[in-house]
């Protein structure tokens, strides 16, 4: 009798428990399929956390079949279209015995980049002193990649959290762990203030624990709670913020009231989830304020602190300078040995000429912009890993650049050749050019938006047929056209870098872009200007390993050729001794 009415208590048990971790379970494998789908397909970036999805993904399907079984795991898999990874059967991984059901998805978000550092905050501070965080605590410059991956594990979080409520037994355990987040937060940003008293009266975890516990927790105690915590926030916040959280909280708070009984878990996390971002734009507020403070400090000093933190790393093994000295040995290479025009002295660059380095770098820092793909943080100098996706947005910046000086001339072209009086539609692409935005391998979009966009206009087939070729031409590589506009734009980045920007009547003349693409030029100044307060940053703070690499690379680079021509003359010279003996006989 004792056997039965424990076997009966631990099924009561089980069932509910089961059918949590189960939900629980499916959104955190959700979120790691998601996460995985936004890392590039190439593998340029991301292979690591790629692995760390792979292997929190087989972790939580063993999970999932040995709670729930197989037949819940296939349906899983037919609701996400992937019937080929049901895979019933399969050894278990480590570690998969135990542990929270959440806690793979947590790990695997660990595994992203976190948010800026002191080192990255002093950085972006010496590139501009009013640098601000953005609401999400970052910056322009933060990888979209990554930003999409942790919206993801946002968005299953909080649907996970809403699961937990429309148990049977509504399951309150990281509700609280929620409002002890928001108390805890605003108790920090509100000091010894009367605010920090008010929040831990209206948040007393306790009481509501107890409540929890006795079911006397109810859905009017969810929305005084969330009222109370509403009206600290209003004195709390930047004035500044009064108009955008007044508005955001008059549809919440309608959602709070209008909610059905089955509406109220999910409207309740809304609310929540709204609450905690008001924190964080609290919290935001205030490290601005004191970046403002410490912006003076860090122009007399941030290149130091820089500088030693790059020191620290290098001493301690966490870093080292080979793809850096890879990459300046690449660019020496091909500035000693292009065109006059373009020459770089090697003899110069050994005897240590400072302007020869100073073109070197410049070249380097361009090369990262203009190569056939961007900079990863595993493909990146060492040296300019803070400006990593900066570069990478940089560098759809300048193939975008090129794509529309190729635009522009191809449909010059074919309207010249076409004897289109009417320029409106040259106009029209121009301006929308100007207006677009240069995303990573978007250009595809833009091209088939222009085309898209003919068919509203009054041109002939056959001129919307000969613009539709010349976009399309415009997106080739090996085009020539595009291969000249590359060459041009390149010319005009590096001009800017070398000497700042020029005036909008000499550009032309100095980098031979067409008239046709003037629209452009303010937009193309403006980004090499940025990329020139990166390369001047960057010289500043590893001046001392870059004269050090540049010096050895070229001298190896010199060794190399007078090695190779030696050879290549004791060829010459054996060839020439056997013609002579042939001739002799």
């Amino acid at each position: 009798q004792l056997l039965s009415t424990y076997l009966t208590k631990f099924k009561e048990w089980k069932i509910p428990d089961e059918a949590k971790l189960t939900e629980r379970i499916k959104h955190a494998l959700t979120a790691l399929y998601q996460a995985e789908d936004h890392l590039p397909p190439d593998g340029s970036e991301g292979s690591k956390l790629r692995l760390e999805f792979k292997n929190q993904q087989n972790r939580l399907r063993y999970k999932l079949l040995q709670i729930a079984g197989e037949k819940v795991l296939k349906a899983f898999d037919k609701e996400r279209g992937k019937g080929d990874l049901a895979r019933p059967t399969f050894t278990p991984p480590a570690g998969a015995a135990g542990g929270q059901s959440a806690s793979a998805a947590r790990s695997s978000y660990a595994s992203l980049p976190g948010r800026m550092t002191n080192e990255q905050l002093a950085h972006e501070l010496l590139l501009d002193p009013t640098f601000k965080l953005d609401d999400k605590g970052g910056c322009s410059a933060d990888n979209p990649v990554f930003s999409k991956i942790r919206e993801g594990f946002h968005t299953a979080y909080w649907d996970s959290l809403v699961d937990d409520l429309r148990l049977p037994t509504p399951c309150y355990v990281r509700v609280l762990r929620v409002l002890q987040e928001i108390r805890d937060g605003v108790v920090e940003l509100a000091g010894g203030n009367k605010e920090a008293k008010d929040i831990a009266a209206i948040l007393d975890i306790d009481l509501i624990k107890q409540q929890v516990e006795k079911g006397t927790f109810d859905w009017n105690s969810c929305i005084g709670v969330v009222d109370g915590v509403i009206k600290v926030l209003f004195q709390m916040q930047v004035p500044s913020r009064n108009e955008e959280t007044k508005q955001r909280w008059a549809t919440v708070s309608q959602d709070l009231k209008d909610a059905e009984k089955d509406q109220q878990p999910r409207a309740f996390c809304r609310a929540l989830e709204f609450i905690l971002d008001r924190v964080n734009a609290i919290r935001i507020d205030a490290a601005n304020s004191r970046l403002r403070m410490i912006a003076p400090v860090i122009r007399d000093h941030g290149v130091d602190y820089e500088a030693a933190h790059m020191s620290k790393k290098l001493q301690e093994k966490q870093l080292t300078l080979e793809r850096t000295s890879a990459w300046i040995k690449r660019v020496v290479e091909i500035a000693t040995e292009v065109g006059p025009e373009d020459i770089i002295s090697l003899d110069k660059l050994v005897a240590g000429d400072a302007p020869s380095f100073l073109a070197i770098h410049n070249r380097a820092i361009l090369s990262t912009v203009i190569d056939k793909k961007p900079v990863t943080s595993e493909t990146c100098p060492e040296t300019l890993l803070l400006d990593v996706h900066r570069l990478a947005n940089m560098h759809a910046e300048f193939h975008f650049h090129v794509f529309s000086a190729a635009t522009i001339v191809h449909v010059s072209q074919v309207l010249r050749q076409l004897e289109v009086a009417n320029q409106h539609e040259l106009f029209k692409i121009q301006t929308f050019l100007q207006q677009c935005d240069a995303k990573p391998k978007e250009i595809k979009k833009i091209a088939e938006s222009i085309i898209s966009d003919l068919e509203h206009s009054n041109l002939k087939d056959q001129e919307k047929q000969g613009i539709e070729r010349a976009v399309t031409k415009s997106m080739d590589p090996d085009d020539k056209v595009w291969q000249l506009m590359a060459a041009r734009t390149r010319s005009l980045w590096l001009t800017v870098l070398q000497k700042g920007a020029m005036k909008e009547e000499d550009i032309s003349r100095l980098t031979q872009l067409p008239q046709a693409v003037k629209p452009l030029f303010p937009r193309m100044q403006k980004e090499a200007n940025s990329l020139r307060l990166v390369a001047a940053l960057n010289r500043t703070v590893h001046v001392a390993h870059y004269n050090k690499i540049i010096s050895h690379e070229s001298k190896t680079i010199q060794e190399e050729r007078v090695k190779r021509a030696g050879d290549e003359g004791a060829s010459t010279d054996q060839q020439a001794s056997t013609v002579k003996a042939v001739a002799g006989k």
